[in-house]
């Protein structure tokens, strides 16, 4: 049986092409986890099986009568982002292996082995890791300020034919406050680092009720190390929100949004909010880009044990309508993929991907998304 003494042995005392040829060693290789507790490479199953469950289990058991003529890389990656979530309640918690690590003032002497452990190996790999805080985010609360090592901007052109003034954009988000929030918006803006300013008074607050650009969409520039991407780990992608996604029905992302030091949230002070609708418009001699956002409230104060991702609900205020406000673009940070907490029910066919946010109640932070989802959610 072979072990990490035999292994040892083997290249203290055989020569170079004998150890490679007979036992596949390279006598100068040592894998940094050589010394890792419960990394015993001679116990952990072979990388080559474990692709061969994956590609076979999954294609031929669980995707049987799918209709799927070819089952490619970019395939698997994708069904992996959402298969853990898919598979509750149809499967014992046993097997979906998700779970947090326990503290570290835990008494269990295995599980404070395999916490140093990890800890070990993220330090090795200089990964970030992020703190659990609490819960709710109050959306008076937001910064508008620039998200560290993040940029958003607007698509180039707005929407043609789209609202082009306040009173139209009110009746067409069914928002009667609306002229109201643009006002709460142009306070915040004219009060930014006030570390007193007044308390906001509709009535003597600046208004605005003049033309206003429709966008579909806006790009976020990110920086994300772990990503293979461009120069100096910088990582760029598109947030819809559109009345018609490509000829279909409506698309609307939600995005990771920058909270100030005084509210306490899951994600290291990122809240999550659904774009309604992209805008700008000119006051006075500025023109501002701001994002209609309908805010999502944590759950619970921590992960969920068995998927390892938090859930979040859809926010509504004392009056039960749902938790809308204006937000500068400048605190997004990045998009943010959401999947619903199905349930242990079988979903009937006529539900389709755009009802999601009408049908489900609760959903999930999606952390398997990209490396940069992992580190940040």
């Amino acid at each position: 049986c072979l072990n990490h003494q035999h292994t040892d042995l083997l290249v203290q005392e055989l020569q170079h092409a004998h150890l490679w040829h007979e036992y596949g060693i390279i006598q100068e290789v040592v894998p940094f986890t050589n010394n890792f507790p419960r990394a015993d490479i001679h116990k952990l199953i072979s990388p080559d099986i474990l692709h061969q469950i994956i590609k076979g289990k999954l294609k031929i058991t669980l995707l049987t009568g799918a209709w799927i003529q070819q089952w490619t890389g970019d395939d698997s990656k994708a069904l992996m982002k959402v298969y853990i979530p898919a598979i509750k309640g149809h499967v014992p918690q046993d097997v979906i292996c998700s779970r947090e690590l326990p503290d570290n003032d835990s008494d269990d002497n295995d599980n404070n082995e395999l916490a140093d452990t990890l800890q070990a190996l993220s330090n090795r790999l200089h990964i970030n890791e992020r703190p659990n805080q609490s819960v709710e985010v109050d959306a008076a609360e937001i910064v508008d300020a620039p998200a560290a090592q993040a940029h958003v901007e607007l698509a180039a052109l707005p929407i043609p034919g789209g609202a082009h003034d306040v009173s139209a954009l009110a009746l067409e988000l069914e928002l009667p406050n609306f002229p109201t929030m643009i006002q709460q918006f142009l306070y915040d803006q004219l009060h930014v680092g006030d570390h007193e300013a007044p308390d906001f008074d509709p009535v003597a607050a600046p208004s605005f009720m003049g033309r206003v650009s429709v966008f579909s969409s806006a790009a976020a520039s990110f920086h994300a190390p772990s990503d293979l991407s461009g120069t100096g780990g910088m990582r760029r992608e598109h947030i819809r929100a559109t009345t018609s996604w490509r000829g279909g029905p409506a698309r609307h992302d939600c995005v990771l949004v920058g909270t100030n030091n005084e509210v306490n949230c899951s994600l290291d002070g990122l809240a999550i909010a659904k774009v309604l609708r992209f805008l700008g418009f000119k006051y006075r001699t500025k023109y501002l880009q701001c994002a209609v956002v309908h805010w999502f409230s944590y759950v619970t104060d921590s992960r969920d044990p068995d998927t390892g991702m938090h859930i979040v609900a859809p926010s509504t205020n004392d009056d039960g309508m749902p938790d809308i406000s204006l937000i500068h673009i400048d605190c997004i940070f990045r998009a943010a993929h959401l999947i619903p907490l199905y349930g242990a029910d079988f979903l009937p066919r006529e539900i389709t991907p755009h009802d999601s946010y009408n049908v489900f109640r609760a959903f999930y932070i999606n952390k398997y998304a990209d490396h940069h989802a992992f580190e940040v959610a």
